[in-house]
């Protein structure tokens, strides 16, 4: 009987932590750098696509298990709506009072107010999990709502890890080209799209995957196919040049910057109910507070960036390295080297790094030569400096080598400190090997 008494309580114990289900997820994010350029100058990592139904449920069923609390009214009208994609379940096996309905999980979230929005960046702010809702990228007092709007001016906290973007930063993630563009309509030295398609054409508006140029807008028109929504990242071929996707078309997304007057935010990037003219990027709309069906959002990534790291870590991880030059493809050897200058110094050395030395070891050597040698593509490959595009110009071809040749010091440049190394015989093979790579693509 004692046995049994002991197997009853551990399968009972079992149980209930089995249904005490903890939610966490992964928000993709994409690295938005040229922080020189582009209205913007830091760096910082922009959510891929908009958050998704799936995402916002598992927010719910974390911070409002029971749907007991206020909490319980974000995302409740959703199910109002034939586009809305979260259910109220009260009858969840693992006691989760939301999930979203059948086919709406990766379709992005709407009927999300400002502050609901404000709300889930909190939540990520402080881990997930139990963490707080109410304070962290946003101080938010109570439960707000656009009846209830006791401090229409809440601003992004300094520190802030997750939060919405600003104007100027969900701009530049959709819309900005650092490239010199030559028959794509970009100004040389880099611009603005009209689409964050990479094109100053009208989308086409069709069903996914669509073509490279591809939005889902205009069903007031009955082009799309299907009408309403479509998945989140669903064109994939139609992206912005750092990589987002639906910056232009599908849902309308909020940005934490006032419109007018306050408590106005400005809301952008057009929807599946609306004309061109609303997804291209300089198009704002004051989208008040409240929720609608055709309105979501994304989230912005601070870490590392918004001011708070080294202007030369373009991807968040409080270092300037490899990782940040590989951003650096296309950009121009202006870009390159910038970033070179900067990274040197945050990194402790008396002078710049040279183009060619692709493996930051402070010196430009056969490891370089052989790192472009293996990725020689003088077609255009878009291979990134730190595999051998040593002028930035998202290919290796000889001008990569004429440059490494150019830099060419095994012994160290002026002002660091390297190992040295033998030079004649290095020097004679780069030489020959330069020759043999010429007359093969002649």
């Amino acid at each position: 009987m004692r046995a049994s008494r002991v197997t009853l309580f551990a399968v009972a114990t079992l149980a209930m932590l089995l249904s005490a289900t903890t939610y966490a997820i992964t928000v993709d994010t994409v690295p938005v750098g040229n922080p020189a350029s582009g209205d913007v100058d830091y760096q910082f990592e922009m959510g891929r696509t908009e958050v998704t139904n799936s995402q916002w449920v598992d927010f719910l069923n974390t911070v409002d298990p029971t749907a007991s609390n206020s909490l319980a009214l974000f995302g409740g009208a959703q199910q109002n709506n034939a586009n809305g994609g979260v259910l109220r379940d009260h009858g969840a096996a693992d006691g989760s009072k939301f999930s979203p309905k059948p086919d709406f999980a990766d379709k992005p979230v709407i009927y999300v107010t400002l502050y609901d929005a404000m709300r889930f960046t909190n939540w990520l702010h402080n881990g997930q999990g139990s963490g707080d809702t109410e304070s962290g990228a946003y101080t938010l007092d109570g439960n707000k709502n656009p009846e209830n709007d006791v401090d229409p001016f809440i601003q992004r906290e300094s520190g802030a890890t997750w939060a919405l973007p600003s104007y100027e930063e969900w701009y530049k993630a959709g819309f900005y080209d650092p490239r010199d563009v030559v028959d794509g309509g970009v100004s040389d030295g880099g611009g603005f799209w009209t689409f964050a398609t990479q094109s100053n054409d009208t989308p086409v508006d069709e069903a996914t995957p669509g073509g490279e140029n591809s939005a889902n807008w205009n069903v007031t028109g009955g082009a799309s196919t299907p009408p309403d929504l479509t998945d989140a990242g669903g064109y994939t071929l139609s992206s912005s040049y750092y990589g987002t996707f639906d910056q232009s078309g599908n849902v309308m997304e909020w940005t934490d910057s006032l419109g007018s007057p306050a408590p106005n935010r400005w809301v952008v990037g057009g929807s599946w109910t609306g004309a061109a003219a609303f997804m291209t990027g300089a198009t704002r709309i004051n989208g008040g507070t409240g929720a609608a069906h055709n309105q979501g959002f994304r989230v912005v990534n601070l870490v590392g960036g918004g001011g708070t790291g080294p202007a030369c870590d373009l991807t968040g991880d409080s270092s300037c390295d490899l990782a940040d030059i590989d951003s650096l493809a296309g950009s121009g050897a202006t870009a390159i080297n910038d970033w070179l200058a900067g990274a040197a110094t945050e990194n402790g050395h008396a002078s710049a790094y040279l183009a060619s030395d692709s493996d930051l070891d402070l010196d430009v050597d056969l490891a370089d030569f052989n790192r472009l040698a293996s990725n020689f593509n003088p077609a255009g490959s878009g291979a990134m400096f730190s595999t051998g595009d040593g002028n930035g110009d998202g290919s290796v071809n000889l001008s990569d080598y004429n440059t490494l040749a150019g830099s060419f010091n095994p012994t160290g440049y002026a002002g660091a400190t390297a190992v040295p190394e033998p030079t004649t015989w290095v020097l004679g093979l780069l030489g020959l090997a330069v020759l043999g790579v010429f007359r093969r693509s002649v």
